[in-house]
């Protein structure tokens, strides 16, 4: 079954006509919420395209992944609710289309003394990928783009 998905979806990086779609966001709840905004605002650079505080309980700041089209969204909830746990495949990857590209914001990680994780997938190494982990335990995987 899921050949058959897989093979109906267009193969140019667009949506299927069947999905009219204008946007998507990924939202996660965070435990260290301001180290965490940092760490992706200012560590990896995206930018970030709308923030909010106290709405029905929530404070959350969206980022662009790397337009406004796709999007992280990054929550604190005032109640403390129980957050998940990220496992070693639990992660953002963002591809780079050159090492020159991509060399700016390793640049900045390893300035702060953060070091690389070992991803525990071999496919990342045929794309060239470097792991890091966030402040709330999340792995974000920069990796040169397979085409």
């Amino acid at each position: 079954m899921v050949e058959a998905i897989l093979q109906s979806m267009t193969t140019d990086g667009g949506w299927p006509d069947s999905i009219q779609a204008l946007a998507a966001r990924f939202a996660r709840p965070c435990r260290d919420y301001e180290n965490v905004v940092a760490f992706y605002a200012e560590l990896l650079g995206l930018p970030v395209i709308g923030s909010f505080t106290d709405q029905d309980g929530y404070d959350g700041t969206i980022f662009g992944l790397p337009d406004t089209r796709f999007q992280l969204e990054l929550t604190r909830q005032a109640s403390g609710e129980p957050l998940p746990t990220p496992t070693e495949e639990d992660f953002l990857v963002i591809y780079f289309p050159t090492e020159a590209h991509r060399s700016p914001v390793l640049e900045r990680l390893r300035g702060t003394g953060l070091e690389p994780v070992a991803l525990t997938n071999p496919y990342w190494a045929q794309l060239a990928a470097i792991a890091y982990v966030d402040p709330d335990g999340w792995q974000v995987i920069l990796a040169l783009s397979a085409g």
